[in-house]
């Protein structure tokens, strides 16, 4: 697999529905934490690129060329099928690209009230 050039740090809460679950706090599926992972890291991204794009307007920000950014461009986060997701659990999670590519590595914390906290680091060019 291959890494995009840059460092992106964002941290986030990635907010986890307890409905369907018989009380919160006892585990939320991995499919919905990798859902709204997707989703908040997706936001918080598409923020950052949009920033980017005006400090490059404003000449603040080199112009390394059209369509050239260092936000990576995350399309699903994957977290271990069998992972504990029970609050005070940690684990990794991978960000990926719409080609499957690595974007960066999210750290997740579960919380108590059994939403996520995550952090992300972008992968580096190798």
């Amino acid at each position: 697999m291959q890494a995009r050039a840059g460092t992106v740090i964002a941290v986030g809460t990635a907010l986890a529905a307890c409905a369907g679950l018989t009380s919160c706090g006892t585990g939320t599926s991995v499919s919905e934490v990798e859902r709204k992972l997707t989703a908040q890291l997706s936001a918080q991204l598409a923020g950052q690129s949009a920033r980017e794009q005006q400090l490059r307007e404003s000449g603040q920000l080199e112009d390394e060329g059209a369509g050239t950014s260092v936000t990576p461009k995350v399309a699903r986060v994957e977290c271990p099928d069998g992972v504990e997701t029970k609050p005070g659990t940690t684990f990794r999670c991978r960000a990926l690209g719409k080609a499957g590519m690595v974007e960066g590595t999210l750290t997740v914390l579960m919380l108590d009230d059994g939403k996520p906290a995550w952090s992300f680091i972008a992968a580096e060019a190798l």
